[in-house]
């Protein structure tokens, strides 16, 4: 859990944005009953609440006033002593329809005629994702609040979640080292017999025995031949053979926090075109990090990374540069974003300037001419001077089993 040091920096950079645009409270929203969970990242942002798994929402939607105690709606089939939480005290019984649960509590609040944000009423990530609020409950709280300004708050939150702090940084360190200790025992215990499925359970007994969050998870892709593409769910069915090829995807978390990273692993010897694949992977990597720095623009980054791919005579199909913490992706404030020069582009697309406290997860993906390919990286924070990984995660390399 984070401390109340942590909520008091967060709601006072918050407060400050919604003063300066008149809004006396901001909505967010948590889920929608017990099933599912939505949002999971702007609502745990204000609340510091976990849901217990990817599906369930322990709580429905959660208000900050300007002033005064935050009040969070605890979801049907969860008992208020249930929720784990220092900065809510304020727990009620959600209700429907849940327009109208937020509209009663913005009238007790004496906000009936204020002017409101709620985030996710629009949005400008690049992907829209199930943080947004459904049109019936705009429509259905505008009818139940007539002389109430509602006006979307997202940017408020995305700004406000692209820095951060030295505690959430400390929190993600934690997630990845919970992370490499995971991807060696994926290393020890790989081998020709060894059925994919069975590694995959190990890696998630292993994370969840030492403290990961329920949600978390490594995807496993176990092939012949390097693929970049994503196929967790073809790998598990097969059996580990001499000269596969396997690449771990990291979705731990761990009180909330995660960064997101990749694992090469060899079971017995590479093949040289393997070996060739991750070294390019490494040398895009090298020459995107020695860019790496605050100022610098992502697009910009992520161009290195592609000609350097490119002067060795491999393809440069894609590669991100997405910022992590609370979600895998996050996304960043529209604050962030360059629009000088990219007008001719929709918003979301645009570059952003990297700056100081940014926590980003690279990915470069690298493809051959007979079509193999890789997509390999790890997560970084942003200092003062340059960057430094978040965890001690092998770099872009090729680890080897035992054959």
């Amino acid at each position: 859990m984070l401390s109340l040091a942590e909520r008091d920096r967060r709601y006072g950079v918050i407060r400050g944005a919604m003063r300066d645009r008149g809004i006396e409270a901001l909505v967010v929203k948590g889920g929608d009953n017990h099933y599912p969970a939505e949002g999971v990242g702007h609502f745990r942002y204000i609340t510091d609440i976990i849901n217990p798994a990817p599906i369930i929402a322990y709580c429905t939607y959660a208000i900050l006033p300007a002033e005064g105690e935050p009040i969070a709606f605890v979801a049907a089939r969860h008992s208020i002593r249930s929720v784990m939480t220092k900065w809510v005290s304020d727990l009620r019984k959600s209700s429907i329809p849940h327009h109208g649960m937020i509209a009663g509590a913005l009238k007790d609040l004496g906000l009936g005629a204020s002017r409101i944000g709620v985030v996710g009423l629009r949005t400008d990530f690049w992907v829209i994702g199930n943080a947004s609020v459904s049109i019936p409950f705009y429509e259905g709280l505008k009818e139940a609040l007539p002389n109430a300004d509602l006006v979307d708050v997202t940017d408020i939150l995305q700004n406000t979640r692209t820095i951060k702090s030295a505690e959430e940084i400390a929190g993600m360190e934690e997630a990845e080292a919970l992370c490499a200790g995971a991807f060696s025992q994926l290393v020890e215990i790989s081998g020709p017999g060894v059925p994919v499925r069975s590694a995959f359970a190990e890696m998630q007994r292993y994370v969840l025995a030492n403290g990961g969050d329920t949600e978390s998870v490594i995807g496993l892709e176990c092939f012949p031949e390097p693929d970049e593409e994503i196929r967790y769910v073809e790998s598990l069915e097969r059996t580990m053979e001499r000269g596969d090829f396997m690449t771990a995807i990291s979705y731990v978390f761990k009180q909330g926090l995660a960064g997101h990273d990749h694992l090469f692993v060899s079971i017995g010897p590479p093949s040289q075109e393997a070996e060739a694949l991750v070294d390019a992977c490494r040398q895009g990597t090298d020459a995107l990090l020695s860019r790496m720095a605050p100022g610098a623009r992502s697009d910009e980054l992520l161009g290195a990374a592609h000609e350097k791919l490119e002067s060795l005579g491999f393809l440069a199909p894609g590669g991100d540069m997405h910022h992590v913490g609370l979600e895998i992706p996050e996304g960043h404030g529209p604050a962030f974003v360059v629009d000088e020069g990219f007008e001719h582009l929709p918003r979301p697309r645009r570059p952003y300037r990297v700056e100081t406290g940014m926590t980003l997860a690279l990915q470069v993906h690298v493809k051959d001419r007979q079509g193999r390919g890789v997509e390999g990286g790890m997560s970084y924070v942003i200092t003062e001077n340059g960057y430094r990984p978040l965890g001690d995660i092998p770099p872009v390399q090729i680890l080897q089993t035992s054959a």
